[in-house]
């Protein structure tokens, strides 16, 4: 079975990352890797697992993302606040 990539918005901490894989799981969903922005999943979404899924994300304050540019746009806010992180530890 092939995996499938999901894109989320609003992701930007571990506690994020913690929060969208917990509900992966509830969802029955079976995440392979979850990280900033972005989730593997075991086998591909339905339209309306894919709805269901957003409307959860939502409520979480996350959601999901489909188009190309608004991806983009999030792997840069995602790559600023790493960047942030690193930069304060480094000042620490």
């Amino acid at each position: 079975m092939e995996s499938t990539f999901i894109y989320i918005k609003n992701m930007v901490c571990d506690r994020c990352i913690m929060a969208v894989r917990s509900l992966l799981q509830e969802m029955g969903l079976e995440p392979l890797s979850v990280r900033l922005g972005e989730a593997e999943l075991s086998r591909p979404l339905s339209a309306a697992g894919r709805a269901s899924l957003d409307a959860a994300l939502r409520r979480l304050g996350f959601e999901l993302i489909d188009g190309r540019r608004e991806r983009l746009a999030e792997q840069v806010k995602t790559l600023q606040a790493e960047n942030e992180k690193l930069a304060a530890n480094a000042s620490a």
